[in-house]
């Protein structure tokens, strides 16, 4: 056991003294120090974790506020733990469906909805705030946290930037949407002015006609 020791001596003759001294048993209160010390250690490690992960992570506790936000996750979304109110959040962190236009509810966000024991996977997400006007695509997943008895203490969210995916298949979409107008046109064309074409596929030897 651990002990503190509060010891005085007191003279009260000529080389002779009194010796005074309390004894406390401290043993609870370093048992207490040392597992303080160890959560300390292992929230150290779990944020080293946390901002090592390639990809964004957001934890909510079972009252929805933010208690974890990765660093990647604060480049990604443009903001930081400090707006850890739901409801302030959906003002600040400017969350909308895949249209990127309807707003969506605090209650319709990926990582409440796993709150309320619902299992989301790589849903799309649309971001944009004043840290991000020109906007964010993100593809996000999202768990209930579940402790030893079986109730939901939390949630965790994990997400991607998909920007540059999304644009370019936006753009290939574009692309074939423009190339069957124009062949549209062409046969068009062709019909009013009473023509044909035909193509040769050298390497099949064989002919397509309009």
């Amino acid at each position: 056991r651990w002990f503190y020791e509060d010891v005085a001596i007191h003279a009260v003759a000529p080389n002779e003294w009194d010796l005074f001294g309390v004894s406390t048993d401290i043993t609870e209160k370093k048992r207490q120090e040392e597992e303080l010390r160890a959560v300390e250690e292992h929230r150290r490690l779990l944020q080293s974790i946390l901002d090592c992960a390639a990809d964004g992570i957001a934890v909510v506790d079972a009252d929805g506020n933010f208690t974890e936000l990765n660093a990647v996750a604060e480049q990604i979304l443009g903001v930081s733990l400090d707006v850890a109110s739901p409801d302030v959040m959906s003002d600040d962190y400017g969350v909308f469906r895949a249209d990127a236009v309807t707003r969506l509810e605090v209650s319709e966000y990926p990582i409440m909805r796993a709150l309320a024991g619902e299992r989301v996977d790589h849903e799309r997400v649309f971001i944009r705030n004043k840290n991000r006007p020109e906007g964010v695509w993100i593809a996000v997943s999202a768990r209930p946290l579940v402790d030893g008895e079986g109730h939901t203490d939390g949630a965790v969210a994990t997400f991607q930037d998909i920007t540059e995916r999304t644009r370019a298949a936006a753009e290939l979409r574009d692309a074939h949407a423009e190339l069957a107008r124009k062949e549209a046109h062409l046969r068009e064309a062709q019909r009013i002015a009473n023509i044909g074409s035909w193509e040769w596929d050298f390497a099949t030897n064989t002919y397509h006609w309009s």
